[in-house]
């Protein structure tokens, strides 16, 4: 198991940091998929994970980041070097765009 993790978290960084994307479906996924808070009364299988919550608060690292933030921050941060290099055109926000900006 200690092999798994850090394997699936650098797949997870090499596919975020080649397509940008797939960050923006792993934490839309992660949201729908992941509880923010238990629920009094069932034990859903996700309610021990700590996605949502500070990595200090359950290991000696002090990082004041959540997965989600980390995986945010390498979604944007990818995005952005693409951008900065031209790789990527500019961003569509499509015909509501405006209104949600």
């Amino acid at each position: 198991m200690r092999l798994v993790l850090p394997l699936a978290a650098a797949l997870v960084v090499v596919g975020v940091w080649r397509h940008p994307l797939l960050g923006v479906y792993l934490v839309f996924g992660s949201a729908l998929l992941f509880e923010q808070f238990e629920i009094l009364g069932i034990t859903p299988l996700t309610g021990q994970t700590r996605i949502f919550q500070n990595i200090s608060s359950y290991t000696p690292t002090p990082l004041r980041l959540s997965l989600a933030d980390l995986l945010v921050l390498l979604t944007l941060a990818s995005w952005a070097f693409r951008r900065g290099a031209a790789e990527e055109p500019a961003p569509r926000f499509g015909p509501l765009g405006l209104a949600v900006a």
